[in-house]
């Protein structure tokens, strides 16, 4: 009669675990609200940023010496319509010599309602007024590329000092979480 008793739960425990393996288990979903690091920022050319003769695709190093200290932190927050809340460099003309203007780069804070797109990956916007204004730029996409790192690809205008004037560029904000500006 033991064995019998012993032999039975053997096969009840045996089902449980041949039953739970049957279960069709979901990806566990994605989460990546919270804090974000500025990583980077790299542009599509090579730009002189700051009139010292070396062109860069580098824009923070770029700009380094000639910016004004800037939140470089991006926040992601999950709502019933998510939030978006981070900072773009603009170009602030504080002067011009021989018409070559004299600049400072600053930020403009941008928030953004946001709708995650699961096939894409990215971002789309949910209300476009409050898109940050020309000075800083258009943004074209914001791209999960994994659960630590966003980018955010904006285009807009620079000076170059290389060519003396204006050009257009494409630069990419990486966020990373737990990452620091390099």
């Amino acid at each position: 009669m033991k064995n019998y008793l012993h032999r039975n739960y053997f096969l009840i425990f045996l089902m449980l675990g041949v039953l739970s393996c049957e279960t069709n288990r979901e990806e566990p979903p994605r989460f990546f609200y919270g804090n974000y690091n500025l990583q980077s920022i790299i542009m599509n050319l090579s730009v002189d940023l700051n009139n010292n003769g070396v062109s860069s695709n580098n824009f923070l190093e770029g700009i380094e010496g000639v910016s004004q200290v800037i939140n470089t932190r991006m926040t992601l927050v999950e709502e019933e319509i998510d939030e978006m809340v981070f900072s773009l460099f603009i170009s602030n003309i504080l002067t011009t010599t021989n018409n070559i203007p004299i600049i400072r780069f600053g930020a403009e804070n941008v928030r953004l309602l946001v709708e995650f797109g699961e096939l894409s990956d990215t971002f789309q916007l949910v209300n476009d007024s409050n898109r940050p204004t020309n000075s800083s730029g258009v943004i074209l996409g914001i791209t999960l590329i994994d659960q630590l790192t966003v980018e955010i690809e904006v285009e807009k205008s620079v000076y170059d000092y290389a060519i003396n004037d204006w050009v257009e560029i494409l630069a990419t904000y990486r966020f990373v979480r737990g990452g620091f500006m390099s």
